[in-house]
């Protein structure tokens, strides 16, 4: 799972009034060090006109490959992950108050860097495993005040 901006950073003209409107599933194929790596994705939920949630199934587990699709193929960077944010200093970037907020309060704690990213599950066919996890509490919070 991930929440990205629901709009592009980058407007790419499509149609006549030059949105780029994310479609509800889709595949990414856009290679990482030269390498081919393949993506799905689909929306899961969608917090007004701003924010949605994106869930992504990898197909060939490159490093950083859900957070490099997300900011490169779909042109919507995880939130608060200043890595794929273009080099933009995210103090400078209009997040959406709950997330600004959480932002805020995780700089002041000096804690890891937190981002919007979450292996909802992970599976391994070949070894019989198959591991799911909630959303962590603080991230319920940010969705319920986006609700």
């Amino acid at each position: 799972e991930a929440l990205v901006p629901a709009l592009p950073l980058k407007i790419h003209k499509q149609g006549g009034d030059g949105v780029d409107a994310l479609p509800d599933s889709g595949e990414i194929n856009l290679p990482i060090n030269n390498k081919s790596a393949r993506s799905e994705f689909s929306i899961t939920k969608r917090f007004g006109d701003d924010v949605i949630r994106i869930q992504m199934e990898t197909f060939t587990g490159r490093k950083h490959q859900v957070r490099r699709h997300a900011a490169e193929g779909l042109s919507r960077p995880l939130f608060l992950d200043a890595m794929y944010w273009e080099g933009r200093n995210l103090s400078t970037v209009d997040l959406p108050d709950a997330i600004a907020r959480l932002s805020a309060e995780s700089s002041r704690k000096d804690e890891n860097e937190r981002f919007f990213l979450h292996a909802s599950s992970l599976r391994i066919p070949k070894l019989g495993i198959e591991v799911e996890a909630p959303l962590p509490h603080w991230w319920q919070e940010v969705e319920k005040e986006l609700s």
